[in-house]
């Protein structure tokens, strides 16, 4: 079984609860036994962000980890804090989003294309992330709506608005209508409008990096307020990003 780790809970004295999202089985819980130890063979493998390969012993229960090998270890995304932070952004809205053992490979593939981008990259900010968010929300059913005003179905164009209670974009003529519309600049649309519903690659994420440059805050802001929106939870790790 293919799987990226999201996230280790202690269980019990030397043992742990991972939380990962495989290809085969969506988001799954098992257990690592004895992980704490120093002799444990699972211990470097079984670490947030890793990507690996693994077997899990069947349990009524939780199932218990008995074998892993790791296939990506992502060193270009620990040896930046900046980067940790993005990537622990990306995780918390992974594992707020998705259900537990709901198969779903592209939202599998989607994830481990923007761990490859994230640690590979040199750029400084990641609207990257952002637009990843809003690609996973996509998935998981809450697509924005892109194309024409959320309020009047007008095609649009610039001089645009947007409103997380509508789930998308509203033309000029109709903001005043729309009691949580905020403006929003011509480009950072047009990123989002060709990004929001796509499924990126690794050279995606690189050109979005490349394209936005200053325009990363707004975009951060917009995603950020949505998801909130839609998972009606606060992003711990989001607040990180406001630091950087």
């Amino acid at each position: 079984m293919k799987a990226i780790i999201l996230k280790k809970s202690l269980f019990s004295e030397g043992n742990e609860i991972l939380t990962m999202y495989t290809r085969e089985s969506g988001k799954v819980r098992a257990v690592a036994r004895s992980v704490k130890s120093p002799k444990s063979r699972l211990s470097y493998a079984l670490q947030t962000l890793f990507y690996t390969e693994l077997e899990i012993l069947p349990n009524k229960k939780l199932g218990a980890i008995t074998s892993v090998k790791p296939l990506e270890v992502f060193q270009g995304i620990y040896a930046s804090p900046q980067k940790v932070a993005y990537a622990m952004y990306a995780t918390e809205v992974l594992l707020k989003s998705t259900p537990d053992e709901e198969v779903n490979e592209e939202i599998f593939d989607l994830f481990l294309e923007l761990l490859k981008h994230l640690d590979s990259s040199d750029s400084l900010k990641h609207a990257s992330v952002d637009i990843f968010v809003l690609e996973l929300l996509s998935l998981s059913g809450y697509a924005l709506s892109v194309e024409n005003c959320v309020v009047c179905g007008k095609a649009l164009s610039k001089d645009l608005s947007f409103s997380n209670r509508r789930g998308g974009f509203v033309c000029k003529d109709s903001a005043l209508k729309v009691s949580d519309a905020f403006v929003v600049s011509d480009m950072v649309y047009s990123v989002i409008a060709k990004y929001a519903n796509k499924q990126s690659k690794q050279a995606d994420y690189a050109s979005i990096d490349e394209q936005t440059g200053d325009l990363a805050g707004e975009i951060h802001r917009i995603v950020e307020s949505f998801a909130k929106h839609i998972l009606e939870r606060d992003l711990n790790a989001s607040g990180l990003l406001g630091k950087l």
